[in-house]
């Protein structure tokens, strides 16, 4: 919940409610059927917090591996990026302001009983190409 959203409410002037000190629940706010974007800048802090890396570090690894990717699956590459998964570019449309890609993405589910996600992440050659 981000603490910064307040919300001041007034039904007629001399019932006033002041609600600035009352934190909104962002997720009743949020319709059911919206989609959750995570932002690069959310996504580097995350990474952050995950690695011994300074966030300038990370930043300048995010951008290389954000680059890099993008480059593979515009050449239509398939990869093969445990933990993440396989992705292979199912189909591409020019487009006036760029390319659309629709990528497919494969992920294998952890064991339930596996101590570590990482460590139960299968080997590059274990993903198919379907």
């Amino acid at each position: 919940m981000n603490k910064g959203l307040y919300m001041t409410t007034s039904i007629h002037a001399d019932t006033a409610t002041d609600l600035t000190d009352a934190p909104v629940d962002e997720a009743a706010m949020v319709p059911p059927d919206a989609k959750l974007i995570t932002r690069k800048k959310d996504f580097l802090d995350r990474a952050t917090a995950r690695s011994s890396l300074k966030r300038s570090e990370m930043k300048q690894a995010l951008d290389a591996i954000l680059e890099e990717l993008g480059e593979a699956l515009s050449a239509e590459e398939s990869l093969a990026l445990p933990p993440l998964g396989k992705l292979r570019v199912g189909r591409r449309e020019e487009k006036p302001d760029g390319e659309l890609l629709i990528v497919r993405m494969r992920r294998k589910t952890p064991s339930a009983n596996a101590p570590d996600a990482a460590a139960d992440t299968p080997a590059e050659d274990e993903y198919d190409e379907n």
